[in-house]
């Protein structure tokens, strides 16, 4: 254990979290804890609207957005958002012009 240890509990009682659970056995196990409220806000409520659909509607809006920036919006991982956006290439439905810096979207109709 480090400096980063007092840290650690720090962090974990600002946050109203018990105490962080540090275990050296065969190797080193650091366990922190979370509240039903910290852990719910790890995950994007349901909406009714589809990753692909929502998409298309931020870049209609803001073509020069990245598709980092599309990811944060919608609360889903950058991960997502690229295997979402290429499919929708794939189908013909979005388009990425010019460079890859200074380039923009067009959503295809």
């Amino acid at each position: 254990m480090g400096t980063g240890t007092r840290d650690f509990i720090r962090r974990c009682r600002d946050a109203g979290l018990p105490e962080p659970e540090f275990r050296v056995t065969d190797g080193f196990t650091l366990t922190i804890r979370r509240t039903q409220k910290t852990a719910a806000a790890n995950y994007p409520e349901e909406t009714s609207v589809k990753t692909p659909e929502r998409i298309l509607q931020l870049l209609e809006v803001n073509p020069t957005m990245t598709l980092a920036e599309v990811a944060a919006e919608i609360g889903k991982s950058v991960r997502t958002v690229e295997m979402a956006s290429s499919r929708l290439v794939k189908e013909g439905r979005l388009k990425y012009v010019g460079p890859q810096k200074g380039g923009h979207w067009e959503v295809l109709k």
